[in-house]
C-alpha cells in the first residue's frame, strides 16, 4: 500500500502562493481605486525625432596615438669670439753708420776725460786746502809764548822761558781730563793775565776744541793752579797787559 509522506516543503510552497495572490490583488485594487478617484492627466503627443542613420564604414578608423610632445631644444650659447692676437709690427732695423758710431763714441771719451780731468783738479785743490790748513793750525799752536805782538830777545827771553816754565809745570799738575776725552784728539788755546804778586787777573779760552767739558777743564787746570809765581820785573807789564798763551794739551 502506497502512502504519501508528508513533505514540510509543500506546506510553504503553498503558503507562498497564497501570500502573493493576495498581494496582487491589493495592487489592482489600489489602482483601480485611483483611477476612478484620481483625475486623470492629459496625454501629451510629442514631435517625433527624426534620426538619419549613417552607415559606417567597413572598416573602424584606427585612432591615432597622440603624437609625441616635442622636446624644446637645448639653448646653445655661443663661445666667446677667439682674441686674435696681432703681433706688433716688426721695428725697422736702421743700417748702423760705423763712421758716425765711431764719432759719437770718441766725443763721449773726451768729455769723460775732460770730467776726470776736473775732478782731478778739484781733488788736488781740496788736499791743497787741507794741507794749508792744517799747516795753520800747526803753526797756531806752535809752543806756548806770550800774546801776539810781542817779541822778546836778550834777558827778556831768558826770564820769560825761565817763568813759563814754572807756570806751565804748575798748570799741567792741575791738568785733569776725564778718560772719555783723553783720545778725543780735542785741542785749545787759553791766554792768562797775571799780576806782578802772581794772582790772575783774567783767563780765556782763545781757541775752542768744540767741546765745552773740554773748555771747562782747561779753565779748572788754571783756576787750580794759581796763584803763580812772582813774574821778574822785565815780564811784569807784559803778562799783565797781554799775557801768556797756553795750548792744551801741549
Amino acid at each position: 500500500m502506497n502512502t504519501i509522506g508528508y513533505s514540510p516543503y509543500s506546506e510553504t510552497f503553498s503558503r507562498n502562493i497564497i501570500l502573493s495572490l493576495i498581494l496582487h490583488g491589493s495592487v489592482i485594487i489600489l489602482l483601480t481605486v485611483k483611477a476612478f478617484l484620481a483625475p486623470s492627466e492629459p496625454i501629451q503627443i510629442r514631435n517625433s525625432i527624426r534620426v538619419d542613420i549613417v552607415g559606417l564604414p567597413d572598416k573602424a578608423k584606427q585612432i591615432a596615438p597622440p603624437a609625441p610632445t616635442a622636446k624644446p631644444e637645448p639653448v646653445v650659447t655661443p663661445a666667446p669670439p677667439k682674441e686674435v692676437k696681432v703681433a706688433p709690427p716688426t721695428p725697422k732695423v736702421e743700417k748702423l753708420d760705423l763712421s758716425k758710431a765711431k764719432s759719437v763714441q770718441e766725443r763721449a771719451l773726451e768729455r769723460l776725460k775732460a770730467m776726470e780731468a776736473v775732478e782731478r783738479m778739484k781733488s788736488e785743490l781740496q788736499a791743497e786746502q787741507q794741507a794749508a790748513k792744517k799747516a795753520e793750525q800747526a803753526a797756531s799752536f806752535k809752543g806756548n809764548v806770550l800774546n801776539e805782538g810781542d817779541s822778546l830777545t836778550g834777558l827778556e827771553k831768558i826770564d820769560f822761558d825761565r817763568y813759563f816754565s814754572g807756570v806751565e809745570s804748575k798748570i799741567r799738575s792741575s791738568w785733569q781730563l776725564p778718560g772719555w776725552l783723553s783720545n778725543a784728539n780735542l785741542r785749545a788755546q787759553a791766554r792768562v793775565l797775571i799780576d806782578s804778586s802772581g794772582q790772575v787777573i783774567k783767563r780765556e779760552i782763545i781757541s775752542s776744541s768744540g767741546n765745552e767739558v773740554f773748555d771747562a777743564e782747561v779753565l779748572s787746570a788754571i783756576d787750580r793752579s794759581s796763584p803763580f809765581p812772582e813774574p821778574p820785573d822785565r815780564l811784569k807789564n807784559v803778562l799783565a797787559s797781554r799775557g801768556i798763551i797756553f795750548n792744551f794739551p801741549e
